[in-house]
């Protein structure tokens, strides 16, 4: 997950929600892996652009006292830990609350990368 911190420096940061058969087959295989990643193995509105949800949201946060600082940063950084009831919630941010309610309410893993 190292090279999830490079994100910061300019990579592209992406969410899906899928299934844990879906996780499992991008655990197998490269090629289930990069489908996801090119953000056609599901529906566009199971995918997630977290660019907006970087540094500054977190400074926010910190600054002001609202929201999970932490459940934030592994939402965006890429934390090891697939759990898509992690976050609940975040912060009082809908786009990225309802992203996660969803996953949770539909048992959908939430995977987080950078490209």
């Amino acid at each position: 997950m190292d090279g999830l911190q490079d994100c910061r420096h300019g990579g592209h940061v992406a969410a899906a929600r899928i299934t844990p058969g879906q996780l499992a087959d991008c655990r197998r295989s490269v090629a289930v892996l990069n489908t996801l990643c090119s953000f056609d193995l599901v529906p566009a509105s199971d995918y997630l652009d977290l660019d907006w949800a970087d540094e500054g949201l977190i400074r926010m946060c910190e600054h002001t006292g609202i929201g999970d600082v932490s459940a934030l940063r592994r939402a965006t950084d890429g934390d090891a830990e697939v759990n898509p009831a992690a976050l609940y919630m975040v912060m009082e941010q809908p786009a990225l609350r309802d992203f996660y309610a969803a996953a949770a309410d539909r048992r959908l893993a939430i995977v987080v990368w950078c490209d």
